[in-house]
């Protein structure tokens, strides 16, 4: 259910920051996270599906360092509010 939700969550929120128009950076940081998300859940269900095969299970564990590293260069790139003085 968590994996579930999780995917809808990310697929909402990379829909709103690509209709936000953002810096170039950020939309391709977007779409490479839409993508390796439709990856990791196809690689979710293989494991589930076969077992839990181990090589399905460790492309399913690379994929999940994978968007750890998508989410840190997105919290990177993401712009900060300036302070008001």
């Amino acid at each position: 259910l968590l994996a579930v939700l999780l995917f809808i969550k990310i697929i909402f929120t990379v829909w709103k920051s690509i209709a936000l128009k953002g810096p170039a950076r950020l939309h391709r940081l977007m779409t490479a996270l839409l993508a390796v998300v439709f990856i990791q859940v196809g690689l979710g269900i293989t494991t589930l599906l076969t077992h839990v095969n181990i090589v399905a299970a460790t492309l399913h564990q690379a994929g999940a360092l994978t968007l750890l590293a998508i989410l840190m260069a997105l919290l990177h790139e993401i712009p900060k509010k300036e302070k008001a003085s």
